[in-house]
C-alpha cells in the first residue's frame, strides 16, 4: 500500500517581503511598492499583500537584507529602466535603517503578525490568513495614551497622568510625528527608542519610567481590544524586559544628623525648608502635599490623624495615618498655623485658591517641594553630608526606628504599605549596618 501523503503542515505558510517595483507610481518614479508574499505549502499557491508602502530599493535592501535593483522611468514593464548599482555596506544600511525606523517598525510589526498566525490551528488556506491578516484594524497609538491620562485625571492621579504625559511627548520627538499606529509598537520599536534614549544620556531608571508607561497604554489597548495580548513586546524570552538600576541611598549618619539638627542660616527660605523636612520626619514620613493640605479637624489634644494623599485614591479600604504630638510639632503649629478662616492646619495655601484634591493645587504643592528640595541640597552641600530631600525624611525615620528595634511588620503597618516588599527598602541601610557590625566583631578574633 502507497503511504498517504502528509499535507497536515504544522507551518503552513512560507512568508517573505517582495519588492514590486515594476510599475511606475505616482508617489515616485524610483519607488516601489512593498508586499508581503505567501506561499500556501498545502495549496501550493503563492499570494502577495499590498502593505500600502513604499520605498527605494536601497531602502528596501536595508530593511530586508533582500538585494533587488533599481528602476526608474514612467510607464510599466520594458519602459522602466534597471539601474545597475552594487550593494550596500553594514554601515549604508544601518543608516537607512535608522533614517526610515518608522516605515521599518511598520514592516516589522507586519512581518511578526503573519508569523503570529502562521500556525495549522489559526489558519489552513490563503483565504484564511488573509482575513486573520486584515483583522486587525489602525489605532492611534496617541489616541490610546489620552484616554489613559484622562482615567488618571478622572481618579485624580495627576502625576500618574503627567508622567505619562512626558513619555508621550519623548516618543513625538523619537518618531517626529504624532501618527504612530498601535501595531507599530513592536520589539524593534521599543528596542530604538531604547537605544535614543540612551543617546540622549538618560538614565537606566528614567528609560524604564517610559517604558513601563508604553507597556501600561499597550495593555490599555489589549484590554479595549484594540489589538491581540498575541502582539504584547513586552516580557520574557524574546521579548523586550524592562531593566531598573537598584538604587543606593544612605541615610544620615548619627554624625551627619548631629550636623544637620545644629545647622544655622541667615536665610528664612532655608530656614523653612529645613524645618518642613523636620516635620515631615515628625509626621512619620508625612510628604509634602500631606503637610500643606492637612486640616485643622485631623488635630486632637495628642494627636494628628490624616490620610495619605499619595495614596488615599489608589487604595480600596482608606486607613488614617495616626500621629502623636509631640513638643516639635505643636511649636511648627505654632509657628506656620493658618489664619482662622483657613481649614488648613498650615499657613501655606490659599485655600480660596485652592481647594483639596484638585490639579492646581497638586501642582502648586509640586513647585514648593521642588523648592523646598532645592535648598534642602544647598544646606547638605554646605555640611559635606548625604543629598537630602523631603521624601528622604520619610526613608530617615524608618531605618531608625529599624535601628530602635522596631519590627518590619510594625513599620509596615505604621506605614500603611501594601507589601513588606515596599517596607524593606525603606530600610535599606539596616542589612549593610548588620554586616558591618558583625565584620566587626569577626575581625576582633583576629586580634586575640
Amino acid at each position: 500500500m502507497a503511504r498517504p501523503r502528509v499535507t497536515d503542515f504544522s507551518t503552513p505558510f512560507t512568508i517573505s517581503l517582495f519588492f514590486d517595483n515594476r510599475d511606475y507610481l505616482s508617489k515616485g518614479d524610483d519607488l516601489g511598492s512593498i508586499k508581503l508574499s505567501v506561499w500556501g505549502r498545502r495549496q501550493s499557491k503563492r499570494k502577495r499583500y499590498s502593505t500600502k508602502l513604499f520605498c527605494t530599493a536601497e531602502v528596501f535592501e536595508a530593511i530586508s537584507g533582500q538585494y533587488t535593483k533599481a528602476k526608474t522611468g514612467k510607464g510599466r514593464g520594458a519602459a522602466r529602466k534597471v539601474i545597475d548599482r552594487p550593494p550596500l555596506s553594514a554601515q549604508q544600511k544601518n543608516k537607512l535603517k535608522l533614517d526610515n525606523r518608522i516605515l521599518f517598525n511598520k514592516i516589522e510589526s507586519l512581518v511578526r503578525k503573519a508569523e503570529s498566525i502562521n500556525d495549522q490551528s489559526i489558519c489552513k488556506t490563503l483565504q484564511d490568513f488573509e482575513n486573520e491578516i486584515s483583522s486587525t484594524s489602525s489605532t492611534n497609538f496617541f489616541d490610546v495614551a489620552k484616554d489613559v491620562i484622562k482615567k488618571h485625571n478622572d481618579k485624580k492621579q495627576w502625576k500618574s497622568a503627567s508622567r505619562k504625559t512626558t513619555t508621550l511627548n519623548h516618543v513625538k520627538k523619537f518618531c517626529n510625528n504624532d501618527n504612530l499606529d498601535i501595531n507599530d509598537v513592536t520589539i524593534s520599536f521599543i528596542k530604538d527608542f531604547d537605544s535614543h534614549l540612551t543617546n540622549k544620556k538618560c538614565s537606566i531608571n528614567t528609560i524604564a519610567g517610559y517604558m513601563t508607561d508604553i507597556k501600561s497604554i499597550y495593555k490599555h489597548a489589549i484590554i479595549k481590544r484594540l489589538i491581540s495580548d498575541k502582539y504584547y513586546p513586552f516580557g520574557k524570552g524574546d521579548n523586550y524586559s524592562i531593566v531598573r538600576e537598584e538604587t543606593e541611598k544612605e541615610v544620615l549618619s548619627s554624625e551627619d544628623w548631629i550636623k544637620l539638627m545644629k545647622f544655622e542660616t541667615p536665610y528664612p527660605a532655608r530656614i523653612k525648608a529645613l524645618e518642613m523636612f523636620k516635620l515631615s520626619y515628625a509626621l512619620n514620613g508625612a510628604n509634602t502635599i500631606d503637610i500643606l493640605t492637612m486640616l485643622k479637624t485631623d488635630l486632637t489634644d495628642d494627636q494628628i490623624k490624616f490620610f495619605r494623599k499619595k495614596t488615599e485614591d489608589t487604595k480600596k479600604i482608606k486607613a488614617k495615618r495616626v500621629v502623636t504630638k509631640t513638643e516639635f510639632i505643636d511649636l511648627m503649629i505654632v509657628k506656620y498655623g493658618s489664619e482662622i478662616d483657613s481649614p488648613y492646619l498650615f499657613e501655606m495655601l490659599d485655600y480660596r485658591k485652592f481647594k483639596l484634591n484638585t490639579k492646581e493645587t497638586r501642582n502648586k504643592v509640586e513647585g514648593i517641594n521642588r523648592r523646598w528640595n532645592k535648598q534642602l541640597k544647598i544646606i547638605a552641600n554646605a555640611l559635606e553630608i548625604s543629598s537630602i530631600s523631603m521624601m528622604w525624611a520619610r526613608h530617615q525615620r524608618a531605618t531608625d526606628y529599624g535601628d530602635l528595634g522596631v519590627s518590619e511588620e510594625d513599620i509596615n503597618n505604621l506605614y500603611g504599605h501594601g507589601s513588606m516588599k515596599t517596607t524593606k527598602r525603606y530600610l535599606h541601610s539596616l542589612p549593610k549596618k548588620k554586616i558591618v557590625s558583625a565584620g566587626a566583631e569577626l575581625d576582633k578574633k583576629l586580634m586575640l
